[in-house]
């Protein structure tokens, strides 16, 4: 007992000090509890749990166990409680007041490993760690990051994917050629929307080219003018032996067309009532229109159509109406109004000998864009009647570039009829805001908007300027069910973020394109939605031209 307890001693100072700082440090580290599990308690936390109760039983052996053995091997060797109290002392108490700073350095040690393993280790190696396992991903939100770099512009020339019965309108992202079938393409009026320099031209002129090589009527309305799409037509015309018209309202092409030569009488008085503002639009200046109305009622069986001749009429009127005798001096400033006698474009004629038509306007001459409605009236109401009397063969296409200029409440109505009369029709404007800023005061703007949605079928949406058009197009192309992998993130006791343990995979609406596709599409990418079909990415190409064409470009 005596070797015992020598041993004992001489083991006590420091190592029994030393013992006990560890035993402080590792609780510092760990934590004094929780000493029980659960059913969700992970492999890490039962081994801590264990380590915490080996901790605790080696504590309670030497704080308590060890003084125990001391005094009782001193009291059995001395038989003296007195001595055993003093030995005690020189072994444990003594010892203590000199080694008492071993466990508060531990402690505080275990306290400060515990900081930066909590604050800035265990995040670290969370994150590192949840990137490189095993686990199941959701889809990708569109980044508009992300999408700046996605498209890899595809070109191609379009002839080379011209087939018999089939309208082909680019290629798909996976490079595979978009056709619709002839018929389709005939039934579905067409809307373009996007910013200027996007490639909205582009399409126009391949659909242009292929109606005239498949034989079938084309007209369009080059309001900017784009001398590409002129180029496009003439040369097809050259090589398929039709006939091209022109009509330019600016007199720099040949072509002329007096606005109320042809038609049946009240299709003339409807292009006069739109064309010289007549149209009852429920205010107080309506007074006056009816009065204008009546004096050209008086004096319509007089005229011989000829816009040259109406303001001798005029004049001769009991009551000379002076808004349709000021509009009537103002579009005779435009020589493209003054044909001459049986001369200009014939635009019943034209229809029936399947001839193309080219119409040049402006976007910022009104006196110009008047006379571009007038012969836009004047071409849907020809066509209709020409379809009703089975005097027109073939199918019409009309294209409009930058409608907005003259959008009026003759195009919001003709769209919701004309695909009936064999005939479609294309329009292509810049946004959304378009149709909003047209004339409030002669034209039912909610109501022409409601016609372009309803009526235009097929949809095409290019690189839009502004978030509302590309919200919109995303919502036209639909919504589907994305996957969405949720990581949760807790915060542990030293403020550091660690990702938790249980995520989520939730299931979420999303438009099948997303803004940010669109907002991030380069020219010539665009948004294709037909009817029953989903909304899809298609890369159009210009129709290559030889250099004499192209020049003017």
């Amino acid at each position: 007992m005596e070797d015992i307890l020598r041993l004992a001693a001489d083991w006590s100072d420091p190592w029994l000090w030393i013992a006990v700082a560890f035993i402080v440090y590792a609780f510092a580290c760990i934590g004094l509890q929780p000493l029980g599990t659960d059913r969700q308690t992970s492999t890490a936390e039962h081994v801590l749990m264990h380590a915490r109760r080996v901790l605790w039983l080696a504590l309670l052996a030497l704080a308590c166990g060890f003084p125990m053995l001391i005094w009782s091997l001193a009291a059995g060797l001395s038989g003296e409680a007195r001595v055993a109290h003093n030995i005690l002392g020189i072994v444990v108490t003594e010892p203590a007041t000199r080694r008492w700073g071993l466990p508060v350095a531990a402690l505080l040690g275990g306290l400060l490993t515990r900081l930066i393993f909590l604050r800035y280790l265990h995040p670290r190696f969370s994150s590192w760690y949840v990137f490189r396992r095993v686990a199941q991903r959701g889809d990708l939100v569109p980044d508009i990051r992300a999408e700046a770099a996605r498209f890899k512009r595809r070109t191609c020339v379009p002839q080379a994917h011209y087939q018999r019965g089939k309208v082909f309108i680019g290629l798909r992202e996976n490079g595979a050629p978009m056709h619709l079938d002839a018929q389709d393409w005939q039934m579905w009026n067409q809307r373009m929307v996007g910013a200027t320099q996007t490639g909205k031209g582009a399409l126009f002129g391949v659909q242009l080219d292929q109606a005239i090589r498949m034989g079938l009527g084309a007209v369009f309305f080059d309001i900017k003018p784009d001398q590409h799409a002129f180029s496009i037509m003439q040369r097809a015309c050259k090589e398929t032996g039709r006939r091209l018209v022109t009509v330019d309202f600016n007199g720099e092409l040949p072509g002329k067309w007096s606005p109320f030569r042809t038609g049946a009488d009240r299709e003339i008085k409807t292009r006069l009532l739109h064309g010289f503002n007549l149209v009852e639009r429920g205010d107080t200046a309506d007074f006056y229109r009816i009065n204008e109305r009546q004096t050209l009622e008086s004096v319509f069986d007089k005229w011989n159509r000829e816009l040259t001749d109406l303001p001798g009429l005029l004049k001769e009127a009991a009551t000379p109406p002076p808004t349709v005798s000021n509009l009537t001096r103002e579009m005779l400033t435009l020589t493209a109004l003054k044909p001459g006698r049986n001369r200009g474009l014939n635009v019943e004629r034209a229809l029936q000998e399947n001839a193309v038509v080219y119409v040049r306007s402006s976007a910022t001459d009104p006196v110009v864009k008047r006379a571009t409605e007038l012969l836009l009236l004047c071409l849907l109401q020809a066509a209709m009647r020409l379809h009703r009397q089975g005097r027109r063969a073939n199918h019409l296409f009309i294209g409009i570039d930058e409608v907005k200029f003259i959008a009026g409440n003759i195009l919001g109505d003709m769209l919701a009829t004309i695909t009936g009369f064999d005939c479609h029709i294309a329009i292509a404007y810049q946004s959304l805001g378009d149709l909003k800023s047209v004339n409030s005061r002669l034209v039912n703007v909610e109501a022409l908007q409601s016609s372009v949605e309803n009526n235009c079928k097929m949809s095409l949406y290019y690189q839009p300027n502004d978030f509302e058009t590309a919200d919109y197009a995303a919502r036209q192309s639909g919504t589907k069910q994305a996957s969405r992998y949720r990581m949760n993130v807790d915060i542990n006791l030293a403020g550091g973020e660690v990702y938790g343990q249980r995520n989520l995979i939730t299931q979420e609406e999303v438009s099948h394109i997303h803004p940010n596709t669109l907002l991030m599409m380069p020219p010539g990418v665009v948004m294709v939605k037909l009817p029953g079909k989903p909304a899809e990415i298609i890369h159009t190409s210009w129709v290559p031209l030889a250099p004499a064409h192209s020049a003017g470009r």
